[in-house]
């Protein structure tokens, strides 16, 4: 995604280029869902088998696979819009839009429950990315192109040093979650969750 915002921001007024560079990068997003919706599905399937199941996983694997392709549609454009400087939109469409959405939901009708709230949220995901898709289009009256000077070898080497710095820092914001919920009830991961945001908060101040 960081390598979409330098390529876009180094091409920003060659739409061509653009368009191209958007396709290239949702075909590669889709392959790489492929591949982690794989062995998502290779996990589930495996732990039933030799028994090393996790439960959340295990019980919601089917609703974390439908919702990687949106969130990372969503992910890619917020670093689309920041190349336009449309900072506003990229705040919402990443940080805010999905959240705001949930926290409807949850008011609304009263959501206390880890089902409902993960079938919300992947909904609003959904919701979230079919709104950008509409605004790249419509808006920005971008289209789908294979052509352009980057290609696809050429996206994923730029990417390369990048994606490797991107695992390095997820792992270190998701680890202390996935081992809490290894021993604990999804409740206590959320307030967790809670716990580390007000943090990161925080630290601004």
């Amino acid at each position: 995604n960081n390598a979409v915002l330098k390529e876009i921001s180094i091409h920003l007024g060659k739409s061509e280029n653009i368009s191209s560079i958007m396709t290239k990068s949702i075909i590669i997003l889709f392959f790489s869902f492929l591949g982690v919706s794989f062995i998502i599905y290779t996990y589930n399937y495996g732990s039933s088998i030799y028994g090393f199941s996790h439960k959340i996983i295990n019980q919601y694997y089917l609703l974390l696979i439908i919702s990687l392709f949106p969130f990372s549609i969503i992910s890619l454009f917020s670093n689309y819009f920041q190349a336009y400087k449309y900072h506003l939109l990229s705040m919402l469409t990443m940080n805010m839009g999905y959240q705001v959405l949930l926290l409807v939901s949850i008011v609304t009708f009263g959501i206390n429950s880890i089902g409902p709230l993960l079938s919300v949220f992947v909904k609003s995901l959904y919701f979230i990315a079919l709104l950008i898709i509409l605004w790249y289009f419509f808006k920005d009256k971008n289209r789908v192109s294979f052509k352009g000077e980057i290609t696809f070898l050429n996206l994923i080497m730029i990417a390369r040093p990048m994606m490797i710095g991107g695992i390095v820092f997820q792992i270190n914001n998701f680890v202390g979650q996935l081992l809490l919920s290894i021993y604990s009830k999804p409740e206590n991961i959320s307030y967790f969750a809670v716990i580390m945001r007000v943090g990161i908060i925080m630290s601004f101040v």
